[in-house]
């Protein structure tokens, strides 16, 4: 049985519109998996760290393990930091890492000892946080 000419021109933007759909959905999901490289000051997030054992290079902080929110205003949140490019010497020392909103006010934090090798490590923060919320971010490595 043959297609008529009606059906098939049909037939065609009905299978474009579908690999539009198609590449535009994929776009959205390649999008949403590319938030684990945001940096805090990407997302508008002021960084500091005070580290008087990182005596050369800077330490970076990577939004890690996020979660989409949806509703009326949708948001991403996360509820760990991690932390690389700090020196040796920042090794087995203590640290605490406070997120806090615009005001100041902190919305999460986390503690503990920097790890006994390496350079790199994640924070589990004590909550998650609004990624819309979290104006600052401060890592304080001591001990």
């Amino acid at each position: 049985m043959a297609i008529s000419r009606t059906a098939a021109t049909r037939f065609v933007p009905a299978v474009a519109l579908l690999a539009i759909v198609g590449a535009l959905g994929g776009l959205g999901f390649a999008q949403a998996r590319s938030l684990g490289t945001l940096t805090a000051n990407q997302l508008g997030t002021t960084s500091s760290v005070v580290a008087p054992c990182q005596t050369s290079g800077s330490i970076a902080l990577t939004w890690a393990n996020f979660t989409f929110n949806a509703g009326a205003s949708p948001y991403y949140s996360a509820d760990q930091l991690s932390v690389s490019g700090f020196n040796a010497a920042c090794q087995n020392k203590l640290y605490k890492v406070t997120v806090a909103n615009s005001a100041g006010t902190a919305l999460t934090t986390a503690s503990g000892t920097m790890p006994g090798a390496g350079s790199t490590t994640t924070f589990t923060l004590s909550a998650q946080v609004n990624l819309t919320l979290a104006n600052q971010i401060t890592l304080v490595i001591y001990g």
